[in-house]
């Protein structure tokens, strides 16, 4: 590598230059990180509702089916067919 006031054309790049670029980067990793493990507790949280809706949704069928028969057999015997 040459010194800067070398006058041969080209990129000088000082060590102190990479040292401030590579701690930028790694804010900007900081902050992603971050940023990740806040979208993963999102996604876990989400689909924890979405578990227990499904749980509603297809049990409450399944649960309301002997009232249902019930009723039906209640109205069967008021009306005198059963």
């Amino acid at each position: 590598m040459t010194a800067p006031d070398s006058p041969e054309p080209g990129v000088h790049v000082g060590l102190r230059e990479i040292y401030d670029k590579l701690t930028e980067v790694h804010g900007d990793v900081r902050v992603l990180k971050s940023q990740t493990e806040d979208v993963r507790k999102r996604l876990d949280a989400h689909d924890t509702e979405i578990s227990s809706l499904d749980k509603w949704r297809y049990g409450l069928p399944i649960a309301a089916a002997p009232g249902l028969g019930a009723m039906i057999m209640s109205l069967l015997k008021s009306s005198g067919v059963a």
